[in-house]
């Protein structure tokens, strides 16, 4: 499991490390994959807000 975390430079959640796992041939319960991440304290990344990323702070109005 770590090891597909990293490869997905921690991006992947437990869902797709689940994925994973059964493409890699390994017949594991999802919940059991989020059980043992959460366990070993590994996180996917959460996707940020959409459209367009302002540096100076998410409340701040875009200048176009």
């Amino acid at each position: 499991m770590r090891r597909i975390w990293q490869d997905s430079r921690a991006v992947y959640g437990a869902r797709k490390v689940w994925h994973s796992l059964h493409h890699e041939g390994r017949q594991v319960a999802r919940c059991t994959a989020e059980r043992l991440m959460h366990k070993m304290g590994l996180k996917g990344c959460h996707p940020g807000p959409e459209g367009h990323h302002d540096p100076s702070g998410y409340g701040a109005p875009l200048s176009r």
